[in-house]
């Protein structure tokens, strides 16, 4: 997987959208990452927005945890969250905040803690795809993002 480091731009999705994106959790073993535990509240929130999260873009492949291999999903109070396919967008202040899904299995197995700005997102963060989520989302997203999701989840011209 491609590593960023936490709270950069990520270029992932496109250079035309690194100015909106915000990297957390795409790590690899070459790198040291900040190791702690997190709270409940953080982890229910999570992994309900990991339930189905929207993505702006289909992107093909799958990747494996670096530390142990592991490339099932991540498993957290009877939750399933698909591991190393997907991405969560969250909205922060004046961007997104970008996490792969191989991040809840990070959290759980591996002790990686994610900043504390981006818990605090999750935790404000609307329900997945309610209203309230994608006025979020085009509020903070790239401008290619916003005006997809104005488009098409909120039917604004």
């Amino acid at each position: 997987m491609t590593y960023y480091p936490d709270l950069s731009a990520c270029a992932y999705f496109g250079h035309e959208t690194t100015d909106k994106l915000v990297a957390v959790g795409w790590l690899d073993e070459a790198h040291a990452y900040t190791q702690a535990s997190v709270n409940e509240p953080f982890l229910d929130k999570l992994f309900d927005l990991l339930a189905e999260p929207w993505a702006p873009v289909a992107l093909l492949g799958c990747h494996d945890c670096p530390w142990c291999g592991a490339d099932d999903n991540a498993r957290y109070n009877g939750r399933l969250a698909a591991v190393g396919a997907l991405n969560l967008f969250v909205p922060g202040e004046g961007s997104l905040y970008v996490m792969p899904s191989l991040a809840a299995h990070y959290i759980l197995a591996h002790s990686y803690t994610p900043p504390a700005q981006f818990q605090q997102a999750v935790l404000r963060c609307p329900p997945m795809r309610s209203p309230d989520y994608f006025e979020a989302i085009a509020a903070n997203a790239p401008q290619k993002y916003a005006e997809k999701v104005r488009k098409r989840y909120l039917s604004e011209p």
